[in-house]
């Protein structure tokens, strides 16, 4: 079995593409797109906590809407658009803590990134899976 090369393969397939009726110009944009660039995935980061809880984030899309909620005694939310580079800063009042010191930061991307931060004693923010699925 012989190998195409990629021009080759490209041409093949904008050649069975014009028999189906797609014009040229999407066959070629079809046949010459490579694999997607890996991002990296979504965080938040803590910039302060005191008197305003400010985050960063980072890895979510380009232009991506992002509504951010602090999660404590009450609830907080507000929005931010992620930069080119797919990151977003933001600063929310800071809500009274549940009861042992605890606070949940969501962000929850428009078009499906997702990241969350709990700040807090140790004691009060378990790690592992079974504390994860309770923060999606």
């Amino acid at each position: 079995m012989s190998r195409l090369s990629g021009s080759a393969f490209a041409l093949g397939v904008a050649l069975a593409l014009a028999v189906v009726g797609v014009p040229a110009a999407a066959a070629t944009v079809a046949a010459s797109a490579g694999p997607a660039a890996a991002s990296p995935r979504p965080a938040l980061n803590l910039v302060a906590q005191r008197p305003r809880v400010a985050v960063r984030g980072v890895g979510f899309l380009p232009q991506e809407t992002v509504r951010v909620t602090v999660l404590g005694a009450t609830v907080v939310t507000g929005r931010a658009t992620a930069a080119a580079d797919g990151s977003f800063r933001l600063s929310l009042r800071r809500p009274a803590p549940l009861s042992c010191g605890r606070l949940l930061v969501r962000a929850a991307g428009a078009r499906g990134s997702r990241a969350f931060l709990r700040l807090g004693p140790p004691e009060c923010n378990p790690t592992g899976a079974a504390a994860d699925a309770g923060n999606r």
